[in-house]
């Protein structure tokens, strides 16, 4: 009976496996009670979840069919609870596969930032850097861990919850030989930062700070040069044009199948207000088809749309003279 139960959750698992590899939402608008596999498919959306499970039924699962003729109403396993579980459990078992991987590895560094999420809630997440033996080559990984919900933000408090964090996690930190942070005070700090008070206790726990923090920093502060932010901001500006209206996106696409076939870029993208270092491929491929975009604003800029006439003319005098 044991054996036979487990089949029933196989389907259900492998379901459940198959939208968090797949990056799927489980839930719907309606996603509650039996699963009607014999009737036609709902009115409304009931998630991805439910979906599989139909379309498994559908195409013969035998272990699914047998749950759904044998299963109790109180033990249909379909429930929301029941998928937050199973997706508990998942992560369970890739958190000890890492942590195992880490312990073997004998040294790793910390990764650990915090922010408010939409809930307003304070969270740290941490991820670690570690070597791993593959083909009998060393690889660098880097892996997620957990996330943190954190009520101060005080270097102690905050070293405090990522040593809690780690030990529950059953990892050796007397292998702990790097930490990388962001600059702010509380994680940085020389005497009441984070990063001092794990060194304390794990001196060989070398503090850098992080590389995409500090260019980040860098590409802010450069903004601010003249020609760099107005730069940027014509770019910015350009890409907006384009996106806003479908017109001028087929526009720019037809020039780029006529004169630049070759490029894989068919439109513009859009330039991130904070991080800053995706701006570089937004760069990279203005410059690539340029052509194409100063060959689409001269045919805009004849456009009847007074608004769009005037823009195109003026982004044309902006990239065509230095």
């Amino acid at each position: 009976m044991i054996a036979k139960n487990r089949k029933k959750l196989v389907p259900i698992v492998e379901t459940i496996k198959l939208c968090g590899r797949q990056e799927l939402s489980l839930r719907g608008t309606c996603d509650f009670g039996c699963i009607k596999f014999n009737e036609s498919e709902p009115d409304i959306n009931d998630g991805n979840f439910r979906a599989i499970l139909r379309m498994r039924h559908k195409c013969g699962d035998i272990d699914l069919k047998q749950h759904d003729e044998t299963l109790q109403l109180n033990a249909t396993y379909y429930s929301p609870t029941i998928q937050n579980e199973l997706i508990s459990v998942c992560g369970e078992i890739i958190q000890k596969q890492l942590v195992t991987a880490i312990n073997n590895a004998k040294s790793f560094s910390l990764l650990a930032d915090e922010t408010t999420d939409m809930s307003r809630q304070e969270q740290m997440s941490i991820c670690v850097r570690y070597t791993e033996l593959h083909n009998n080559v060393y690889i660098v990984r880097e892996d997620f861990l957990t996330f943190v919900t954190v009520e101060s933000t005080t270097g102690a408090s905050l070293a405090q919850t990522i040593l809690e964090s780690l030990h529950n996690m059953q990892i050796d930190c007397n292998y702990l030989v790097g930490q990388g942070y962001d600059g702010a005070a509380s994680m940085k700090g020389n005497v009441n930062g984070v990063q001092a008070i794990i060194r304390e206790k794990y001196p060989e726990a070398l503090y850098v700070h992080c590389s995409s923090h500090s260019l980040n920093l860098a590409l802010c502060h450069s903004c601010q040069i003249q020609p760099i932010r107005n730069a940027i901001g014509i770019i910015k500006s350009i890409g907006l044009f384009f996106k806003s209206s479908a017109k001028r996106t087929n526009c720019l696409t037809e020039y780029i199948k006529q004169n630049m076939p070759e490029t894989k870029w068919r439109t513009l993208t859009a330039m991130c207000e904070t991080r800053w270092v995706e701006n570089h491929d937004g760069l990279l491929r203005f410059k690539e088809i340029f052509k194409a975009i100063v060959g689409a604003l001269e045919e805009l800029s004849g456009n009847s749309d007074c608004d769009t006439s005037s823009k195109a003319f003026s982004f044309i005098r902006s990239i065509s003279t230095s």
